[in-house]
């Protein structure tokens, strides 16, 4: 809610002039090994070190970004996605799939077909968990189960190209950093995450 309140303060703040465009974006994710910790209740934590991670970007909730922007100025949301392969006993399984949702505020760099954006936000996550055949998270309803998580932040360099009328064509390669710490059953899991995206998709200038 901060983030969309400081959002809409910035797009007032905007010139005039400036334009309102909205953008949805598909891709895929790959996501660096680092380190993810399980604080269970009454147990040793259990650590990954080497977490092998999957995006599996058409399974069940796609991966997808949503960008609204006016002017410099845009609000976006990465749907990225997190499933942990190699989880370690009593840890059966584990994702973060619906999803490590990243929602930023970002500032576009740069005039042209090409430019570059920085932005800083929130992780709002939906992980899923069994540990010891005990599972949380699963088959929860639309707006159940998020969790403020973390901080966030990427950069990103995109190319447009002009379609018929208002329509545009988008594609972006973006780095994205983030911190979350999500329940699981019984305990905790610290979830680093640094990630690369290729994304393409279709934009429309509204006004």
């Amino acid at each position: 809610m901060a983030a969309v309140v400081v959002a809409l303060l910035v797009f007032v703040a905007s010139p005039a002039s400036a334009q309102t465009t909205l953008t949805v974006f598909m891709g895929s994710s790959a996501h660096a090994p680092l380190a993810v910790v399980f604080d269970l209740k009454d147990q040793d934590n259990v650590y990954i070190n080497k977490p092998q991670w999957e995006t599996k970007p058409f399974y069940e909730a796609p991966y997808y970004s949503i960008r609204v922007g006016h002017g410099r100025w845009d609000v976006e949301l990465i749907h990225d996605k997190m499933y942990l392969m190699n989880p370690e006993d009593p840890i059966e399984h584990f994702e973060v799939s619906h999803g490590y949702n990243l929602l930023l505020l970002n500032r576009a760099h740069g005039d042209g077909p090409i430019t570059w954006r920085t932005g800083l936000g929130i992780v709002v996550a939906h992980p899923e968990s069994t540990v010891a055949g005990k599972k949380l998270g699963y088959g929860y309803e639309l707006m159940n189960g998020f969790h403020i998580s973390g901080p966030a932040g990427h950069v990103s360099v995109a190319y447009t190209r002009d379609l018929v009328g208002p329509f545009f064509f988008a594609a972006a390669a973006k780095g994205t950093v983030a911190w979350a710490r999500v329940p699981v059953y019984n305990g905790w899991a610290t979830v680093p995450h640094a990630a690369a995206h290729l994304l393409a998709g279709i934009g429309v200038r509204l006004w």
